[in-house]
C-alpha cells in the first residue's frame, strides 16, 4: 500500500517529537566559555565626585600556548568622555605604573617589552583625577577603552579587540 503524504508528514512528526522529547530529557548542562579573556580594563570606582581620583587597571594575559612577544595597545576616551570635556568637564593623568615595576607615561597605553610566557599576565595601574572646578551631574560619565593586537608563535598567530573600563559618572557635591 503506497504512503500517503499527511502519514508520511504525521510520521515525521512524531519522529521529531521523540528526539525533543529525549533532548528535555537530558540532566542541564551549565553555560561555561572555553575562551579566556586575553585582556581586561576596569576602573575603581563607578561614581566619583570632583576632586577625586580614580584608578584605571588592564591586565593582558596570554591565553596562548607559546610566548607573545609583540603588544601593540592604543588607550583612547570614550565619545561620551569626549563629549563631557567639551561641556567643562577636567581630569589630568597622575600616574602609570606596571607590574614589573616600570612607569609609563599617564594616559597612554603602557607597552610590555619583555616575552609573555603562557599562562602569565602584566598588569598596569593609570590613575587620573577629576578636577575640582569640572562640571558635573546630569548625567556626566568618565570611560575608556583600549584596542590590544598582539602576536605569538613568531608572529604566525595573531589576536585583537576592544575592552573599555566601564563609566564611572562624575556627580556634584550635595
Amino acid at each position: 500500500m503506497p504512503r500517503t503524504k499527511p502519514r508520511s508528514l504525521r510520521l515525521a512528526a512524531l519522529f521529531l517529537l521523540l528526539l525533543g522529547l529525549i533532548g528535555l530529557s537530558q540532566p542541564a548542562q551549565a553555560a561555561t566559555s572555553t575562551v579566556t579573556p586575553y585582556f581586561a580594563m576596569s576602573a575603581d570606582r563607578t561614581s566619583a565626585h570632583p576632586g577625586e581620583s580614580v584608578t584605571v587597571t588592564m591586565t593582558f594575559t596570554n591565553n596562548q600556548t607559546t610566548d607573545v612577544q609583540f603588544v601593540f595597545q592604543s588607550f583612547q576616551q570614550t565619545y561620551e568622555t569626549m563629549l563631557a570635556v567639551s561641556a567643562g568637564l577636567t581630569y589630568g593623568w597622575t600616574g602609570c605604573t606596571d607590574d614589573q615595576g616600570h612607569a609609563c607615561t599617564p594616559g597612554v597605553a603602557p607597552g610590555f617589552t619583555a616575552l609573555i610566557h603562557p599562562g602569565e599576565s602584566r598588569t598596569a595601574t593609570l590613575t587620573y583625577l577629576i578636577g575640582a572646578d569640572s562640571n558635573c551631574g546630569g548625567p556626566v560619565k568618565l570611560g575608556f577603552y583600549s584596542y590590544v593586537y598582539y602576536e605569538w608563535d613568531g608572529g604566525a598567530g595573531t589576536q585583537d579587540g576592544l575592552s573599555y573600563t566601564g563609566d564611572t559618572f562624575v556627580n556634584c557635591l550635595v
